[in-house]
């Protein structure tokens, strides 16, 4: 590694801190304080799932118990499609905070189950989508790679901008992983425009970061320096809000 590189490794580690921490706290003090409220309705099960995505890092204990009232209170309704959700929100609190992939895609699995009956493509392709990413974290990056290819056919077939972004750039990850490093940049560049029209600050960071690695990879410093420096701008932003 030549010491533009090394700069530039240590630079990365500096910028990608958790900067907007403070922002998701008010966020989950907010829905916290709406759920003391014990209504059942669809309303209050969107509530918690957010608050379940949000306590990830802060309370993952608590952010399992969110995903897990949101699934009794979807079956109260008969709600198949936050049924599926909540299967989703379960699965990936095992899988991010718990680390624990085994059990995620046990749970995944009962999600695209329960589309066998219900048709519903949103639900199924995030749960292949997920899968994948609880093979890859296995290192079955092969296997992981057939998952996300089957979630991508179907986000681009009803048109989940946000979902084909994240799968693209899963795939890229893949690729990035098995040391091909020009189709992994070209799934990041693909990604890109679609990250860019959602508004998601985090996400379109993120894919900026991760073109800046594979340019550095690549001994390509100045394309390197000129995508992390977008990335560390919406960092700072998003640090902001």
């Amino acid at each position: 590694m030549n010491s533009m590189t090394a700069r530039i490794r240590i630079l990365i580690s500096f910028i990608f801190l958790p900067v907007f921490a403070l922002c998701q706290q008010k966020q989950i003090d907010s829905l916290e304080g709406l759920l003391k409220n014990p209504t059942v309705d669809t309303l209050q099960i969107d509530r918690l799932l957010m608050s379940s995505k949000l306590l990830w890092n802060s309370d993952p204990s608590l952010s399992l118990r969110r995903g897990k009232e949101a699934l009794v209170l979807s079956q109260r309704l008969a709600d198949s499609h936050r049924i599926g959700l909540s299967y989703i929100s379960i699965g990936n609190a095992y899988l991010i905070p718990f680390q624990n992939p085994d059990s995620a895609i046990v749970v995944y699995k009962k999600a695209i189950s329960l589309t066998e009956l219900s048709n519903d493509k949103y639900v199924r392709a995030m749960a292949l989508n997920n899968i994948g990413n609880c093979l890859k974290v296995k290192g079955k990056v092969g296997e992981s790679q057939r998952f996300y290819e089957e979630a991508l056919v179907i986000r681009k077939e009803i048109h989940d901008s946000s979902g084909i972004a994240a799968t693209t750039s899963n795939l890229g990850t893949v690729y990035y992983q098995k040391g091909d490093l020009k189709r992994a940049l070209d799934l990041y560049y693909e990604a890109l425009p679609f990250k860019e029209r959602d508004g998601n600050k985090a996400a379109l960071a993120s894919t900026y970061q991760n073109i800046g690695l594979v340019h550095l990879d690549r001994s390509e410093p100045d394309k390197a320096i000129e995508m992390i420096g977008k990335a560390k701008d919406l960092y700072i932003l998003i640090g902001d809000v």
